[in-house]
């Protein structure tokens, strides 16, 4: 599935009268009982209307279509908004070689997340090996905190030669990721930064149980429902017992909260490893800034990091608990030897701290 742009502004936007809408109802990308449901009078009027902007207009106006879909039918190309079983509702994500969608179940009308491996990754590439290496990993992780995996499969390409793609269906989690509350909302409170730990520490502790290193964990892998329910996502990087596609001596991981080890070499990543990223994320909820500001030169970045101590929170947010700077000290220690041995142990020195 590949994002189409729009067309451009000459090409013409009249319906082949009632054509098309009988396919987009015959393919499912509107569903038959929904637009059965709908009044005679306002079919009537969808169906007469021989201009393509207007009769969109109409269907998004009655919750038959969204506006993502919209889009991807006015560019004239829409085969991609039926995968499978599942029909796409919007993009919500793009990464470097998958597009997340907001998607739902034809028949059971579920809503769901669906991450499609881009049809540009090249046959040899790792990442396609390590998108199928998610695939397994997420498929036996079974635990509240992290995002469930309800189904995968195969895509096959149209083009003559072409590689098919994959795509990994996963528990749609309703809420905003850690990134985007701290961003709007500003720190959290030191008990909510803790329940956030907490949680994280679950999900990560069930991961390490069967041998899976997350090796990205930051804000924007945080979901946060609106329940107030912790989800831990996007297990692209993961290292897993069975399929080790990092080569030794790759760097890997996001800068802000990379661990020193990814840098020299991400393949001998260890639980230790994400202990950094858990404590990374401990300091974002804190402070509202991340441990290590974006780098303008990865390059430089990445070799200053290595014997980089972690920044003071209390610096950054005076009035928190002085301890605080202890905790995050051992679980952002350059040397992996002086972490906490795994995320329980840091969650143990956050519950002697005092109130």
């Amino acid at each position: 599935m590949i994002e189409l742009q729009d067309p451009p502004a000459t090409s013409p936007i009249l319906l082949p009268h009632r054509s098309q809408l009988a396919d987009l109802l015959v393919s499912s990308v509107i569903p038959a009982a929904s637009w059965a449901s709908l009044p005679i009078k306002d079919r009537k009027r969808i169906e007469g209307s021989p201009d393509l902007v207007q009769q969109l207009h109409m269907l998004i106006e009655r919750g038959l279509l969204t506006e993502y879909q919209a889009k991807r039918i006015r560019s004239g190309n829409w085969n991609g908004l039926i995968l499978d079983n599942y029909r796409i509702l919007d993009q919500i994500g793009v990464g470097g070689t998958g597009i997340v969608y907001r998607a739902e179940h034809r028949f059971m009308r579920q809503t769901v997340a669906i991450k499609v491996l881009k049809q540009t990754v090249a046959p040899n590439d790792p990442q396609r090996g390590r998108f199928v290496a998610e695939i397994r990993a997420v498929s036996c992780l079974k635990h509240p905190n992290i995002a469930a995996a309800l189904n995968a499969g195969e895509i096959p390409n149209r083009l003559p030669g072409g590689e098919k793609a994959y795509y990994l269906v996963m528990e749609y989690v309703e809420g905003q990721d850690l990134d985007t509350i701290v961003c709007n909302e500003g720190p959290l409170s030191v008990r909510r930064a803790f329940e956030v730990v907490q949680q994280l520490t679950n999900a990560l502790t069930e991961a390490h149980r069967h041998g899976i290193i997350h090796r990205d964990v930051k804000p924007s892998n945080v979901r946060v429902a609106s329940d107030g329910q912790i989800k831990l996502l996007d297990f692209g990087l993961a290292l897993c017992p069975r399929h080790r596609s990092t080569l030794p001596g790759v760097p890997m991981g996001s800068p802000e909260y990379m661990a020193p080890e990814q840098v020299r070499d991400a393949s001998a990543s260890n639980a230790r490893t994400d202990v950094y990223g858990l404590g990374g994320v401990l300091f974002w909820c804190l402070t509202g800034q991340a441990p290590f500001p974006a780098p303008k030169n990865i390059f430089q970045c990445l070799m200053t990091r290595v014997n980089q101590a972690p920044p003071s929170a209390v610096h950054v947010r005076p009035g928190l608990p002085i301890y605080l700077d202890a905790v995050l000290a051992c679980a952002m220690a350059t040397d992996p030897r002086y972490r906490f041995p795994s995320a329980a142990a840091l969650m143990r020195a956050l519950a002697l701290l005092p109130e």
